[in-house]
């Protein structure tokens, strides 16, 4: 038993000293690419003329300009954070539940499969409604006068119902599925607790 806490506390430090590792040099790749992006842009604003600058207004370039590269630079940052986070934490977790014992592991791992599979499906019918359900809308929106001249109001206020029902059954669908896993993955990982026991 002391073995195994021994291991644990470990493979918690090195995930530890590899994230912070991971954070000072992903904020310096952050900071150098913010200034890159920055000295390319004021010297392509400073090579510019006047009247040009005028014309599209100095002060909504320059705003435009450093809210883009800051949202560029945020974003690449956040991505580099969230896979490499993801990706050492899981890959330890993984190793260590592999090493404790790797049948139940592989039998977990092909179960979450097909419950991701499930999940997608339900994410992907729910996107797939929303977005009739915006043309729908916009249509309806564009060709209400056109509907209402022609008599065919009634019609199409029947084929936006049909739009906003499939599209309410298919929200419901894929909230259920997001938030009925969090407490089904407790409840199995709390059961856990007796086989350990034992």
């Amino acid at each position: 038993m002391l073995m195994l806490v021994i291991r644990f506390a470990v493979v918690t430090a090195v995930v530890q000293i590899s994230r912070y590792v991971k954070r000072f040099y992903v904020r310096r790749f952050a900071n150098n690419v913010n200034r890159r992006m920055k000295e390319t842009l004021y010297g392509s604003l400073v090579k510019k003329s006047r009247a040009s600058l005028r014309e599209e207004g100095e002060g909504n370039i320059m705003t435009k300009a450093i809210l883009d590269v800051d949202d560029c630079v945020e974003g690449m940052r956040k991505f580099t954070t969230e896979i490499f986070d993801t990706g050492v934490a899981l890959t330890a977790y993984l190793c260590m539940l592999l090493w404790y014992d790797w049948r139940l592991t592989i039998l977990c791992m092909l179960t979450a499969e097909k419950m991701k599979k499930v999940i997608q499906k339900a994410g992907a019918a729910y996107k797939e409604q929303s977005g009739r359900l915006s043309t729908a809308t916009l249509d309806r929106a564009e060709n209400a006068m056109t509907y209402r001249v022609f008599g065919l109001e009634k019609k199409r206020q029947a084929v936006y119902e049909e739009n906003l029902t499939s599209y309410e059954k298919a929200a419901v669908k894929a909230n259920i599925w997001n938030a009925a896993m969090p407490p089904i993955y407790r409840i199995i990982s709390m059961a856990g607790v007796f086989f350990i026991l034992y």
